[in-house]
């Protein structure tokens, strides 16, 4: 269940409430509102081992697969807007946003899978027990996207009053809530026929993980320039820093030709949820503009 931004919330109002009584400050424009658009460089880098029993509908039966895979998150555009209100002589309470959806990398290991169970076969036999394994060298390569907000609340200190050009140092508290999914992961299901003939099918999974929210922080500075007193361009860089979070973890199939998804159920179909730590950091280089009031 996610949980909703309450503290970010109140630091706000708290915030803008010192805000409403600081003294005015001598310069005319009081308020900046910009738009920006640049790359993003994700932070995510994580690795998840997968396992699980596969499916059998015969019974008895013990069996195990599994596999390790790296997810890396892609760079890519994203875009941003902030909100500065001057408090007093170069300082300025800046509110930011930052979202950005960006596809997912990756590596893994050598996809393993095998099954032991008693039979009759043919099946007016005595029983015997079997056992069948096999390796999959080169499966399917890791795929997938990740979606990452970031809300901001900083305090932008503003190096010198010229009129054309001004620098701007930047440091505050990020709320950061993202979400993503992952494919191929391994799955394998085993069958007898009438005959006793062992028959197996293997699957894609879709990782799916989160929505997930953490708190951190983001550091950064700015180049602005001026035209007039009411319009400027911008250019930023900044880095946000999550606090890495463990999250929940959902499972989704699609075969391997890409037909017919079907939900599947981790507890029925006993596939271990195993630790998934993720990363939600990243640097940002942006440029746009501003209008000032």
């Amino acid at each position: 269940m996610n949980r909703k931004p309450r503290p970010f919330i109140l630091i706000i109002l708290a915030l803008t409430a010192g805000l409403a009584a600081w003294p005015a400050r001598a310069a005319a424009q009081d308020i900046e509102i910009g738009a920006l658009l640049g790359w993003n460089f994700p932070g995510l880098d994580t690795t998840y081992t997968h396992s699980f029993v596969p499916q059998f509908t015969y019974k008895p039966f013990t069996g195990s697969g599994g596999q390790q895979i790296r997810v890396q998150g892609i760079s890519g555009l994203g875009l941003g807007a902030y909100f500065n209100i001057a408090m007093r002589d170069h300082w300025l309470l800046q509110f930011s946003y930052t979202p950005f959806s960006t596809d997912i990398q990756g590596s893994s290991s050598d996809y393993t899978v095998g099954v032991n169970y008693t039979a009759s076969k043919p099946p007016d036999t005595p029983p015997q027990q079997f056992n069948y394994s096999y390796t999959s060298l080169g499966w399917q390569a890791m795929g997938g996207t990740i979606k990452d907000k970031a809300y901001s609340l900083s305090l932008v200190y503003r190096l010198g009053t010229a009129q054309t050009i001004a620098a701007d140092l930047i440091a505050g508290l990020t709320y950061f809530h993202f979400s993503g999914s992952t494919q191929a992961v391994g799955f394998t299901r085993f069958w007898l026929d009438d005959v006793g003939q062992l028959h197996s099918e293997d699957y894609s999974l879709w990782l799916d993980f989160g929505p997930k929210d953490t708190w951190g922080a983001n550091l950064g500075a700015a180049l602005n320039v001026h035209f007039n007193s009411n319009f400027g361009i911008v250019f930023q860089g900044r880095y946000y820093l999550a606090i890495p979070v463990k999250t929940t973890i959902g499972f989704r199939m699609i075969s391997l030709e890409g037909m017919n998804e079907t939900p599947i159920y981790p507890n029925k179909e006993r596939i271990d949820k195993n630790e998934f730590k993720v990363n939600a950091s990243f640097l940002s280089l942006q440029g746009g503009f501003k209008v000032m009031f």
